[in-house]
């Protein structure tokens, strides 16, 4: 998961940083403590998130996965930041990621799930698109797109 999550987020698709090596560091410490339930240390007001992973099988193996952190520790049930989603390569092109953000727009408990990406990631936008999220801002390098359920009815 760590390999495949740097991967994604040099190529800027969620919440990429644009310098490789701390987009490692940051992926591997989300990641570890998201799989170990711990509260996430950040910076301000959204110290002490939680995060979780969202892990898709097929054929036995792991072959996507996507890290939800909350906005503000405590938000789980209002809204959430989709920070990352990862398909393995061989498994790409056939609407896994698409199922994955389904379920995951269906199934989380937050009213509200926001993502960014880096204005390039046109798969990224795509996908997001396809979900229902909408652009709600550009700026600072990342593209912020959102979908409101309450809003949606779903």
């Amino acid at each position: 998961m760590f390999a495949l999550g740097v991967k994604m987020a040099d190529k800027g698709h969620l919440s990429g940083s644009a310098h490789p090596k701390a987009a490692q560091a940051n992926i591997h410490n989300l990641l570890s403590l998201a799989v170990g339930d711990a509260p996430i240390p950040m910076v301000g007001r959204r110290s002490g998130v939680g995060a979780r992973v969202y892990v898709m099988y097929g054929a036995g193996v792991s072959v996507a996965f996507a890290l939800v952190l909350e906005d503000v520790a405590g938000s789980w049930s209002e809204r959430v930041e989709l920070t990352l989603v990862a398909v393995l390569p061989e498994w790409q092109g056939q609407g896994l990621g698409r199922l994955l953000l389904g379920r995951l727009v269906r199934f989380l408990p937050a009213r509200c799930i926001y993502a960014r990406c880096r204005p390039a990631s046109v798969a990224m936008k795509h996908l997001l698109e396809q979900a229902g999220f909408e652009q709600v801002a550009q700026g600072g390098g990342a593209v912020t797109y959102e979908i409101d359920k309450s809003k949606r009815g779903v």
